[in-house]
């Protein structure tokens, strides 16, 4: 299901990236005026110690700023866009998996599934360098833990780390 998943989403998102590539920044994704304000006060960190201009939360840091040493900004982009592109497949499973779980009912899997991965709408913040693509799939990716969590015994310790993963998921 997965692989459905990142095949369909890869076509739309490897289709949006070759329409939208340009030479001059070759990124696999849109670079917004909001991407900016995340991606230049990352770099700007990076480059300078300073996290500025500090107007956008600084949840991409971690992501960018592990790749960062590695690679050059532009690289880093188009890593990031290909980590979203693989979170936002993999949450279609994920959600459809969730909520089929919580009604009980098999049948609901199969059609949340294809709703979602076939929607449009759904993946078209992959291909922009901007917090929504990954919010949307780690709060589902919570969700999923949250619901594990409700499953398990929540005296166990097996059923803490479902609820660990929640936590760390929501708050990123």
């Amino acid at each position: 299901w997965i692989f459905i998943s990142l095949l369909i989403k890869g076509i739309y998102f490897w289709l949006q990236a070759y329409i939208n590539f340009d030479a001059e920044h070759p990124l696999f994704g849109n670079y917004t005026a909001d991407s900016v304000e995340y991606y230049d006060s990352v770099e700007n960190f990076y480059l300078n110690g300073v996290y500025s201009p500090d107007v956008r939360m600084p949840g991409l840091v971690i992501i960018f700023l592990l790749l960062r040493p590695l690679f050059e900004k532009t690289i880093v982009l188009n890593i990031i866009l290909v980590l979203q592109w693989l979170a936002s497949s993999v949450a279609c499973y994920v959600v459809a998996l969730t909520i089929s779980k919580v009604v009980k009912k098999e049948s609901v899997f199969y059609f949340v599934y294809f709703l979602i991965t076939f929607t449009h709408f759904i993946f078209l913040w992959s291909n922009f360098l901007l917090t929504e693509s990954f919010c949307i799939s780690f709060f589902i990716f919570s969700l999923y833990y949250l619901n594990r969590f409700q499953e398990t015994n929540s005296d166990r310790y097996g059923g803490k780390k479902y609820l660990f993963w929640c936590g760390f998921f929501f708050t990123w």
